[in-house]
């Protein structure tokens, strides 16, 4: 009966491993799409800084 209850534990053991693996490659994934979305929103908002500043420059010369 000892050799059922081994059996058990390993299974049990590596089920949640799996799960603990799972939740690890969620986590990880849900990081980098974070990270992702920041460095696009960081591009974003320099091309729109570079933008005004171009348009202020070429305001500021056809008044002048």
């Amino acid at each position: 009966m000892g050799w059922i209850k081994d059996i058990y534990d390993v299974v049990t053991d590596l089920i949640s491993r799996a799960a603990r693996h799972k939740k690890r490659a969620r986590i990880k994934q849900k990081h980098a799409e974070e990270i992702a979305k920041l460095e696009q929103n960081s591009g974003e908002e320099i091309a729109r800084v570079n933008q005004k500043r171009r348009n202020w420059v070429m305001d500021w010369k056809r008044w002048r």
